[in-house]
């Protein structure tokens, strides 16, 4: 039941947030974000124990054979952890700044941090499905509303990339929703149980792949993150670079290996090509940046490649590497931000 509480702290504090006024909205994120913070940190110790017990399943659309399946893994918890993290370190280094109908922001914020949650901990497809699609629209109004300038046409590319992504892999979900045994399923297990033939598997990896290598971004899916990255509020550039880029990886080491076995054998290395190809071009243009936003959006995007490569090694060595670099990568870019923020603080430029 634990489990439950680290989408459920954030969304209803959220849903509160809206009601508040001020400073006392401020103060209220920040307590929740410390107090998932707590929950985050005792599933963290009971998945070293028992992780059975953080395992919950109750119906949802019994119809359609939906439930509510929460669970953690290995790269769960990481990145339940670091989520976690990185909202109190976000919430506090932007204790001083004032945020115009900050209710609003705050309230927003914790709503992004519940549907974040709840993709990590997601083990039903059309569940993880829906949630990786409500992150996008907290997001969304985050972006375009305390962003700054071309905000408009920058957040409306981001958000056309990720949907139309999304969309591809909606497909794929109903697709093998419907190869499920008896009155059908969407629980991983019943995923991960399909005998797929090579060539099924083969246009279904990219259907869920184009997904996640836009929201990680891996070349050439990345000319939204850039943009996104200068021009949203820095909290918000914080949690996109440090959280939810992750995201990509997560579906990759969960709904792609486990269940797509033999179609990520079979592009695994036209997919390192394309990582390896966004690692170098990146950290070349990062080398001319002038603005410091840009430098870090172009130098996660060659951080990301290199995850991105090694997952599809196909090693176990490689796949422990990543979920450390993972968490990592989250902890050393939000200390980056905070800096890029307080030099933007102080000398008024990030020039």
């Amino acid at each position: 039941m634990i489990t439950v509480l680290l989408v459920l702290v954030p969304l209803v504090t959220g849903l509160a947030t809206f009601l508040m006024k001020g400073k006392t909205a401020r103060g209220w994120a920040l307590f929740s974000t410390v107090v998932t913070l707590v929950v985050a940190v005792l599933c963290a110790l009971t998945f070293r124990t028992d992780p059975a017990s953080l395992a919950v399943d109750a119906p949802w659309i019994p119809q359609l054979g939906a439930r509510f399946s929460f669970g953690l893994d290995g790269v769960g918890t990481a990145m339940v952890l670091l989520t976690a993290i990185a909202y109190v370190v976000v919430f506090l280094s932007a204790w001083r700044k004032p945020y115009e109908k900050s209710q609003q922001f705050y309230g927003l914020m914790l709503l992004m941090q519940a549907g974040l949650m709840c993709v990590f901990v997601s083990f039903d497809a059309l569940l993880f499905y829906a949630f990786w699609e409500l992150v996008i629209i907290p997001a969304y109004f985050l972006c375009s509303i305390w962003g700054g300038k071309r905000r408009i046409p920058v957040t409306f590319k981001f958000f056309v990339y990720t949907f139309l992504g999304s969309l591809l892999m909606l497909i794929g979900i109903i697709y093998l929703y419907f190869q499920t045994p008896g009155t059908h399923s969407f629980s991983w297990e019943a995923f991960r149980s399909l005998h797929l033939d090579a060539g099924q598997q083969g246009w279904l990896f990219w259907l869920f792949f184009f997904a996640f290598a836009i929201k990680m971004p891996v070349f050439p899916f990345h000319t939204w993150q850039p943009d996104t990255y200068e021009v949203s509020p820095t909290p918000v550039t914080m949690i996109l670079s440090a959280v939810m880029v992750k995201m990509g990886l997560v579906g990759v080491i969960r709904w792609i290996l486990p269940v797509l076995p033999d179609g990520a054998a079979y592009w695994g290395h036209f997919v390192m090509i394309l990582s390896i190809i966004g690692i170098v071009y990146a950290s070349v243009i990062a080398l001319v940046q002038t603005d410091l936003k840009r430098l870090f959006a172009y130098s996660s995007i060659a951080h990301m490649g290199l995850m991105s490569a090694v997952i599809f090694s196909g090693t176990v060595i490689g796949t422990q590497g990543v979920l450390i670099q993972m968490f990592n990568h989250g902890i050393i870019i939000l200390g980056l931000w905070v800096v890029v923020e307080a030099i933007e603080e102080k000398l008024g430029t990030r020039d």
